[in-house]
């Protein structure tokens, strides 16, 4: 009859509660699998079953499959990098780039050859690199390129004048913008004449009212009154009033010569 072995065992709650001596193993009858216990640990270090390190095999190769594929992504994408930039030299960028953080760009002319200018900030700042304790001297503004054909335009802040300039690039086409108090007081202005003037016009009618209704108030025939040659000619419509008087010469070098025409 063949030997039999049986060693000590129990369930995973009986084996989690057992502590084994040093070299020790036990059987987990719930995992099926041997443990090996130091004589410290209560439940010891199970083993690992055949099936259980294929499962695991599986998912370790498939990590590693990623992490492979992921580091060889990597490694064109700074190969490709690498030959585009050169910390020294230079280089060119085809495709899309996104930079995370601040971006300081050194040198003599920034060139945006683009077709659409988006710009998040609400205030765009020139001669940035004046320090605060200097005090400005340079004009500054913005500059419109028209071309071989044509002068450049450009609305420029003028130091020495304190004031905005619109510059059409003729020689005689630079105007300064009128400030706030200049524009208010001679909107003042203009309304104190607009006043005056609309004052006088309302007497004037005020007046030509009147002399009409007084004219008006006379009885005269209609008809055609007058000497054309040394008076002129009134003509008077059948309700009294004057509808026109002609123009007229007097041999008299001190008379008026006059026309007037009424409705």
């Amino acid at each position: 009859m063949a030997t039999q072995i049986q060693w000590r065992r129990g369930n995973t709650a009986q084996t989690a509660s057992f502590t084994g001596a040093v070299g020790e193993a036990t059987v987990d009858t719930s995992k099926n699998t041997f443990v090996i216990h130091d004589g410290i640990t209560a439940g010891g270090f199970p083993l690992a079953r055949e099936s259980a390190l294929s499962a695991n095999a599986s998912q370790i190769q498939a990590s590693f499959n990623q992490a492979n594929s992921a580091t060889n992504t990597a490694t064109a994408a700074f190969v490709r990098a690498n030959n585009s930039i050169s910390a020294n030299a230079g280089g060119t960028i085809t495709g899309d780039l996104i930079v995370t953080g601040n971006l300081t760009i050194s040198g003599t002319t920034t060139y945006a050859n683009t077709q659409q200018l988006l710009v998040s900030d609400n205030l765009i700042t020139l001669n940035a690199e004046l320090p605060t304790s200097l005090t400005p001297t340079e004009n500054a503004g913005i500059e419109i390129n028209r071309g071989n054909a044509l002068a450049n335009s450009s609305l420029l802040w003028v130091e020495n004048a304190g004031k905005w300039q619109a510059n059409t690039g003729s020689a005689t086409g630079a105007y300064f913008l009128a400030d706030e108090a200049a524009t208010t007081s001679a909107g003042i202005y203009a309304n104190g004449a607009f006043s005056t003037a609309n004052s006088a016009t309302n007497n004037a009618t005020a007046a030509f009212i009147q002399a009409n209704t007084d004219f008006t108030n006379v009885s005269v025939a209609a008809g055609t009154y007058g000497n054309a040659t040394h008076y002129g000619v009134v003509t008077v419509a059948a309700n009294g009033r004057v509808t026109s008087v002609s123009t007229f010469a007097v041999s008299d070098p001190s008379s008026l010569a006059f026309a007037i025409a009424l409705g």
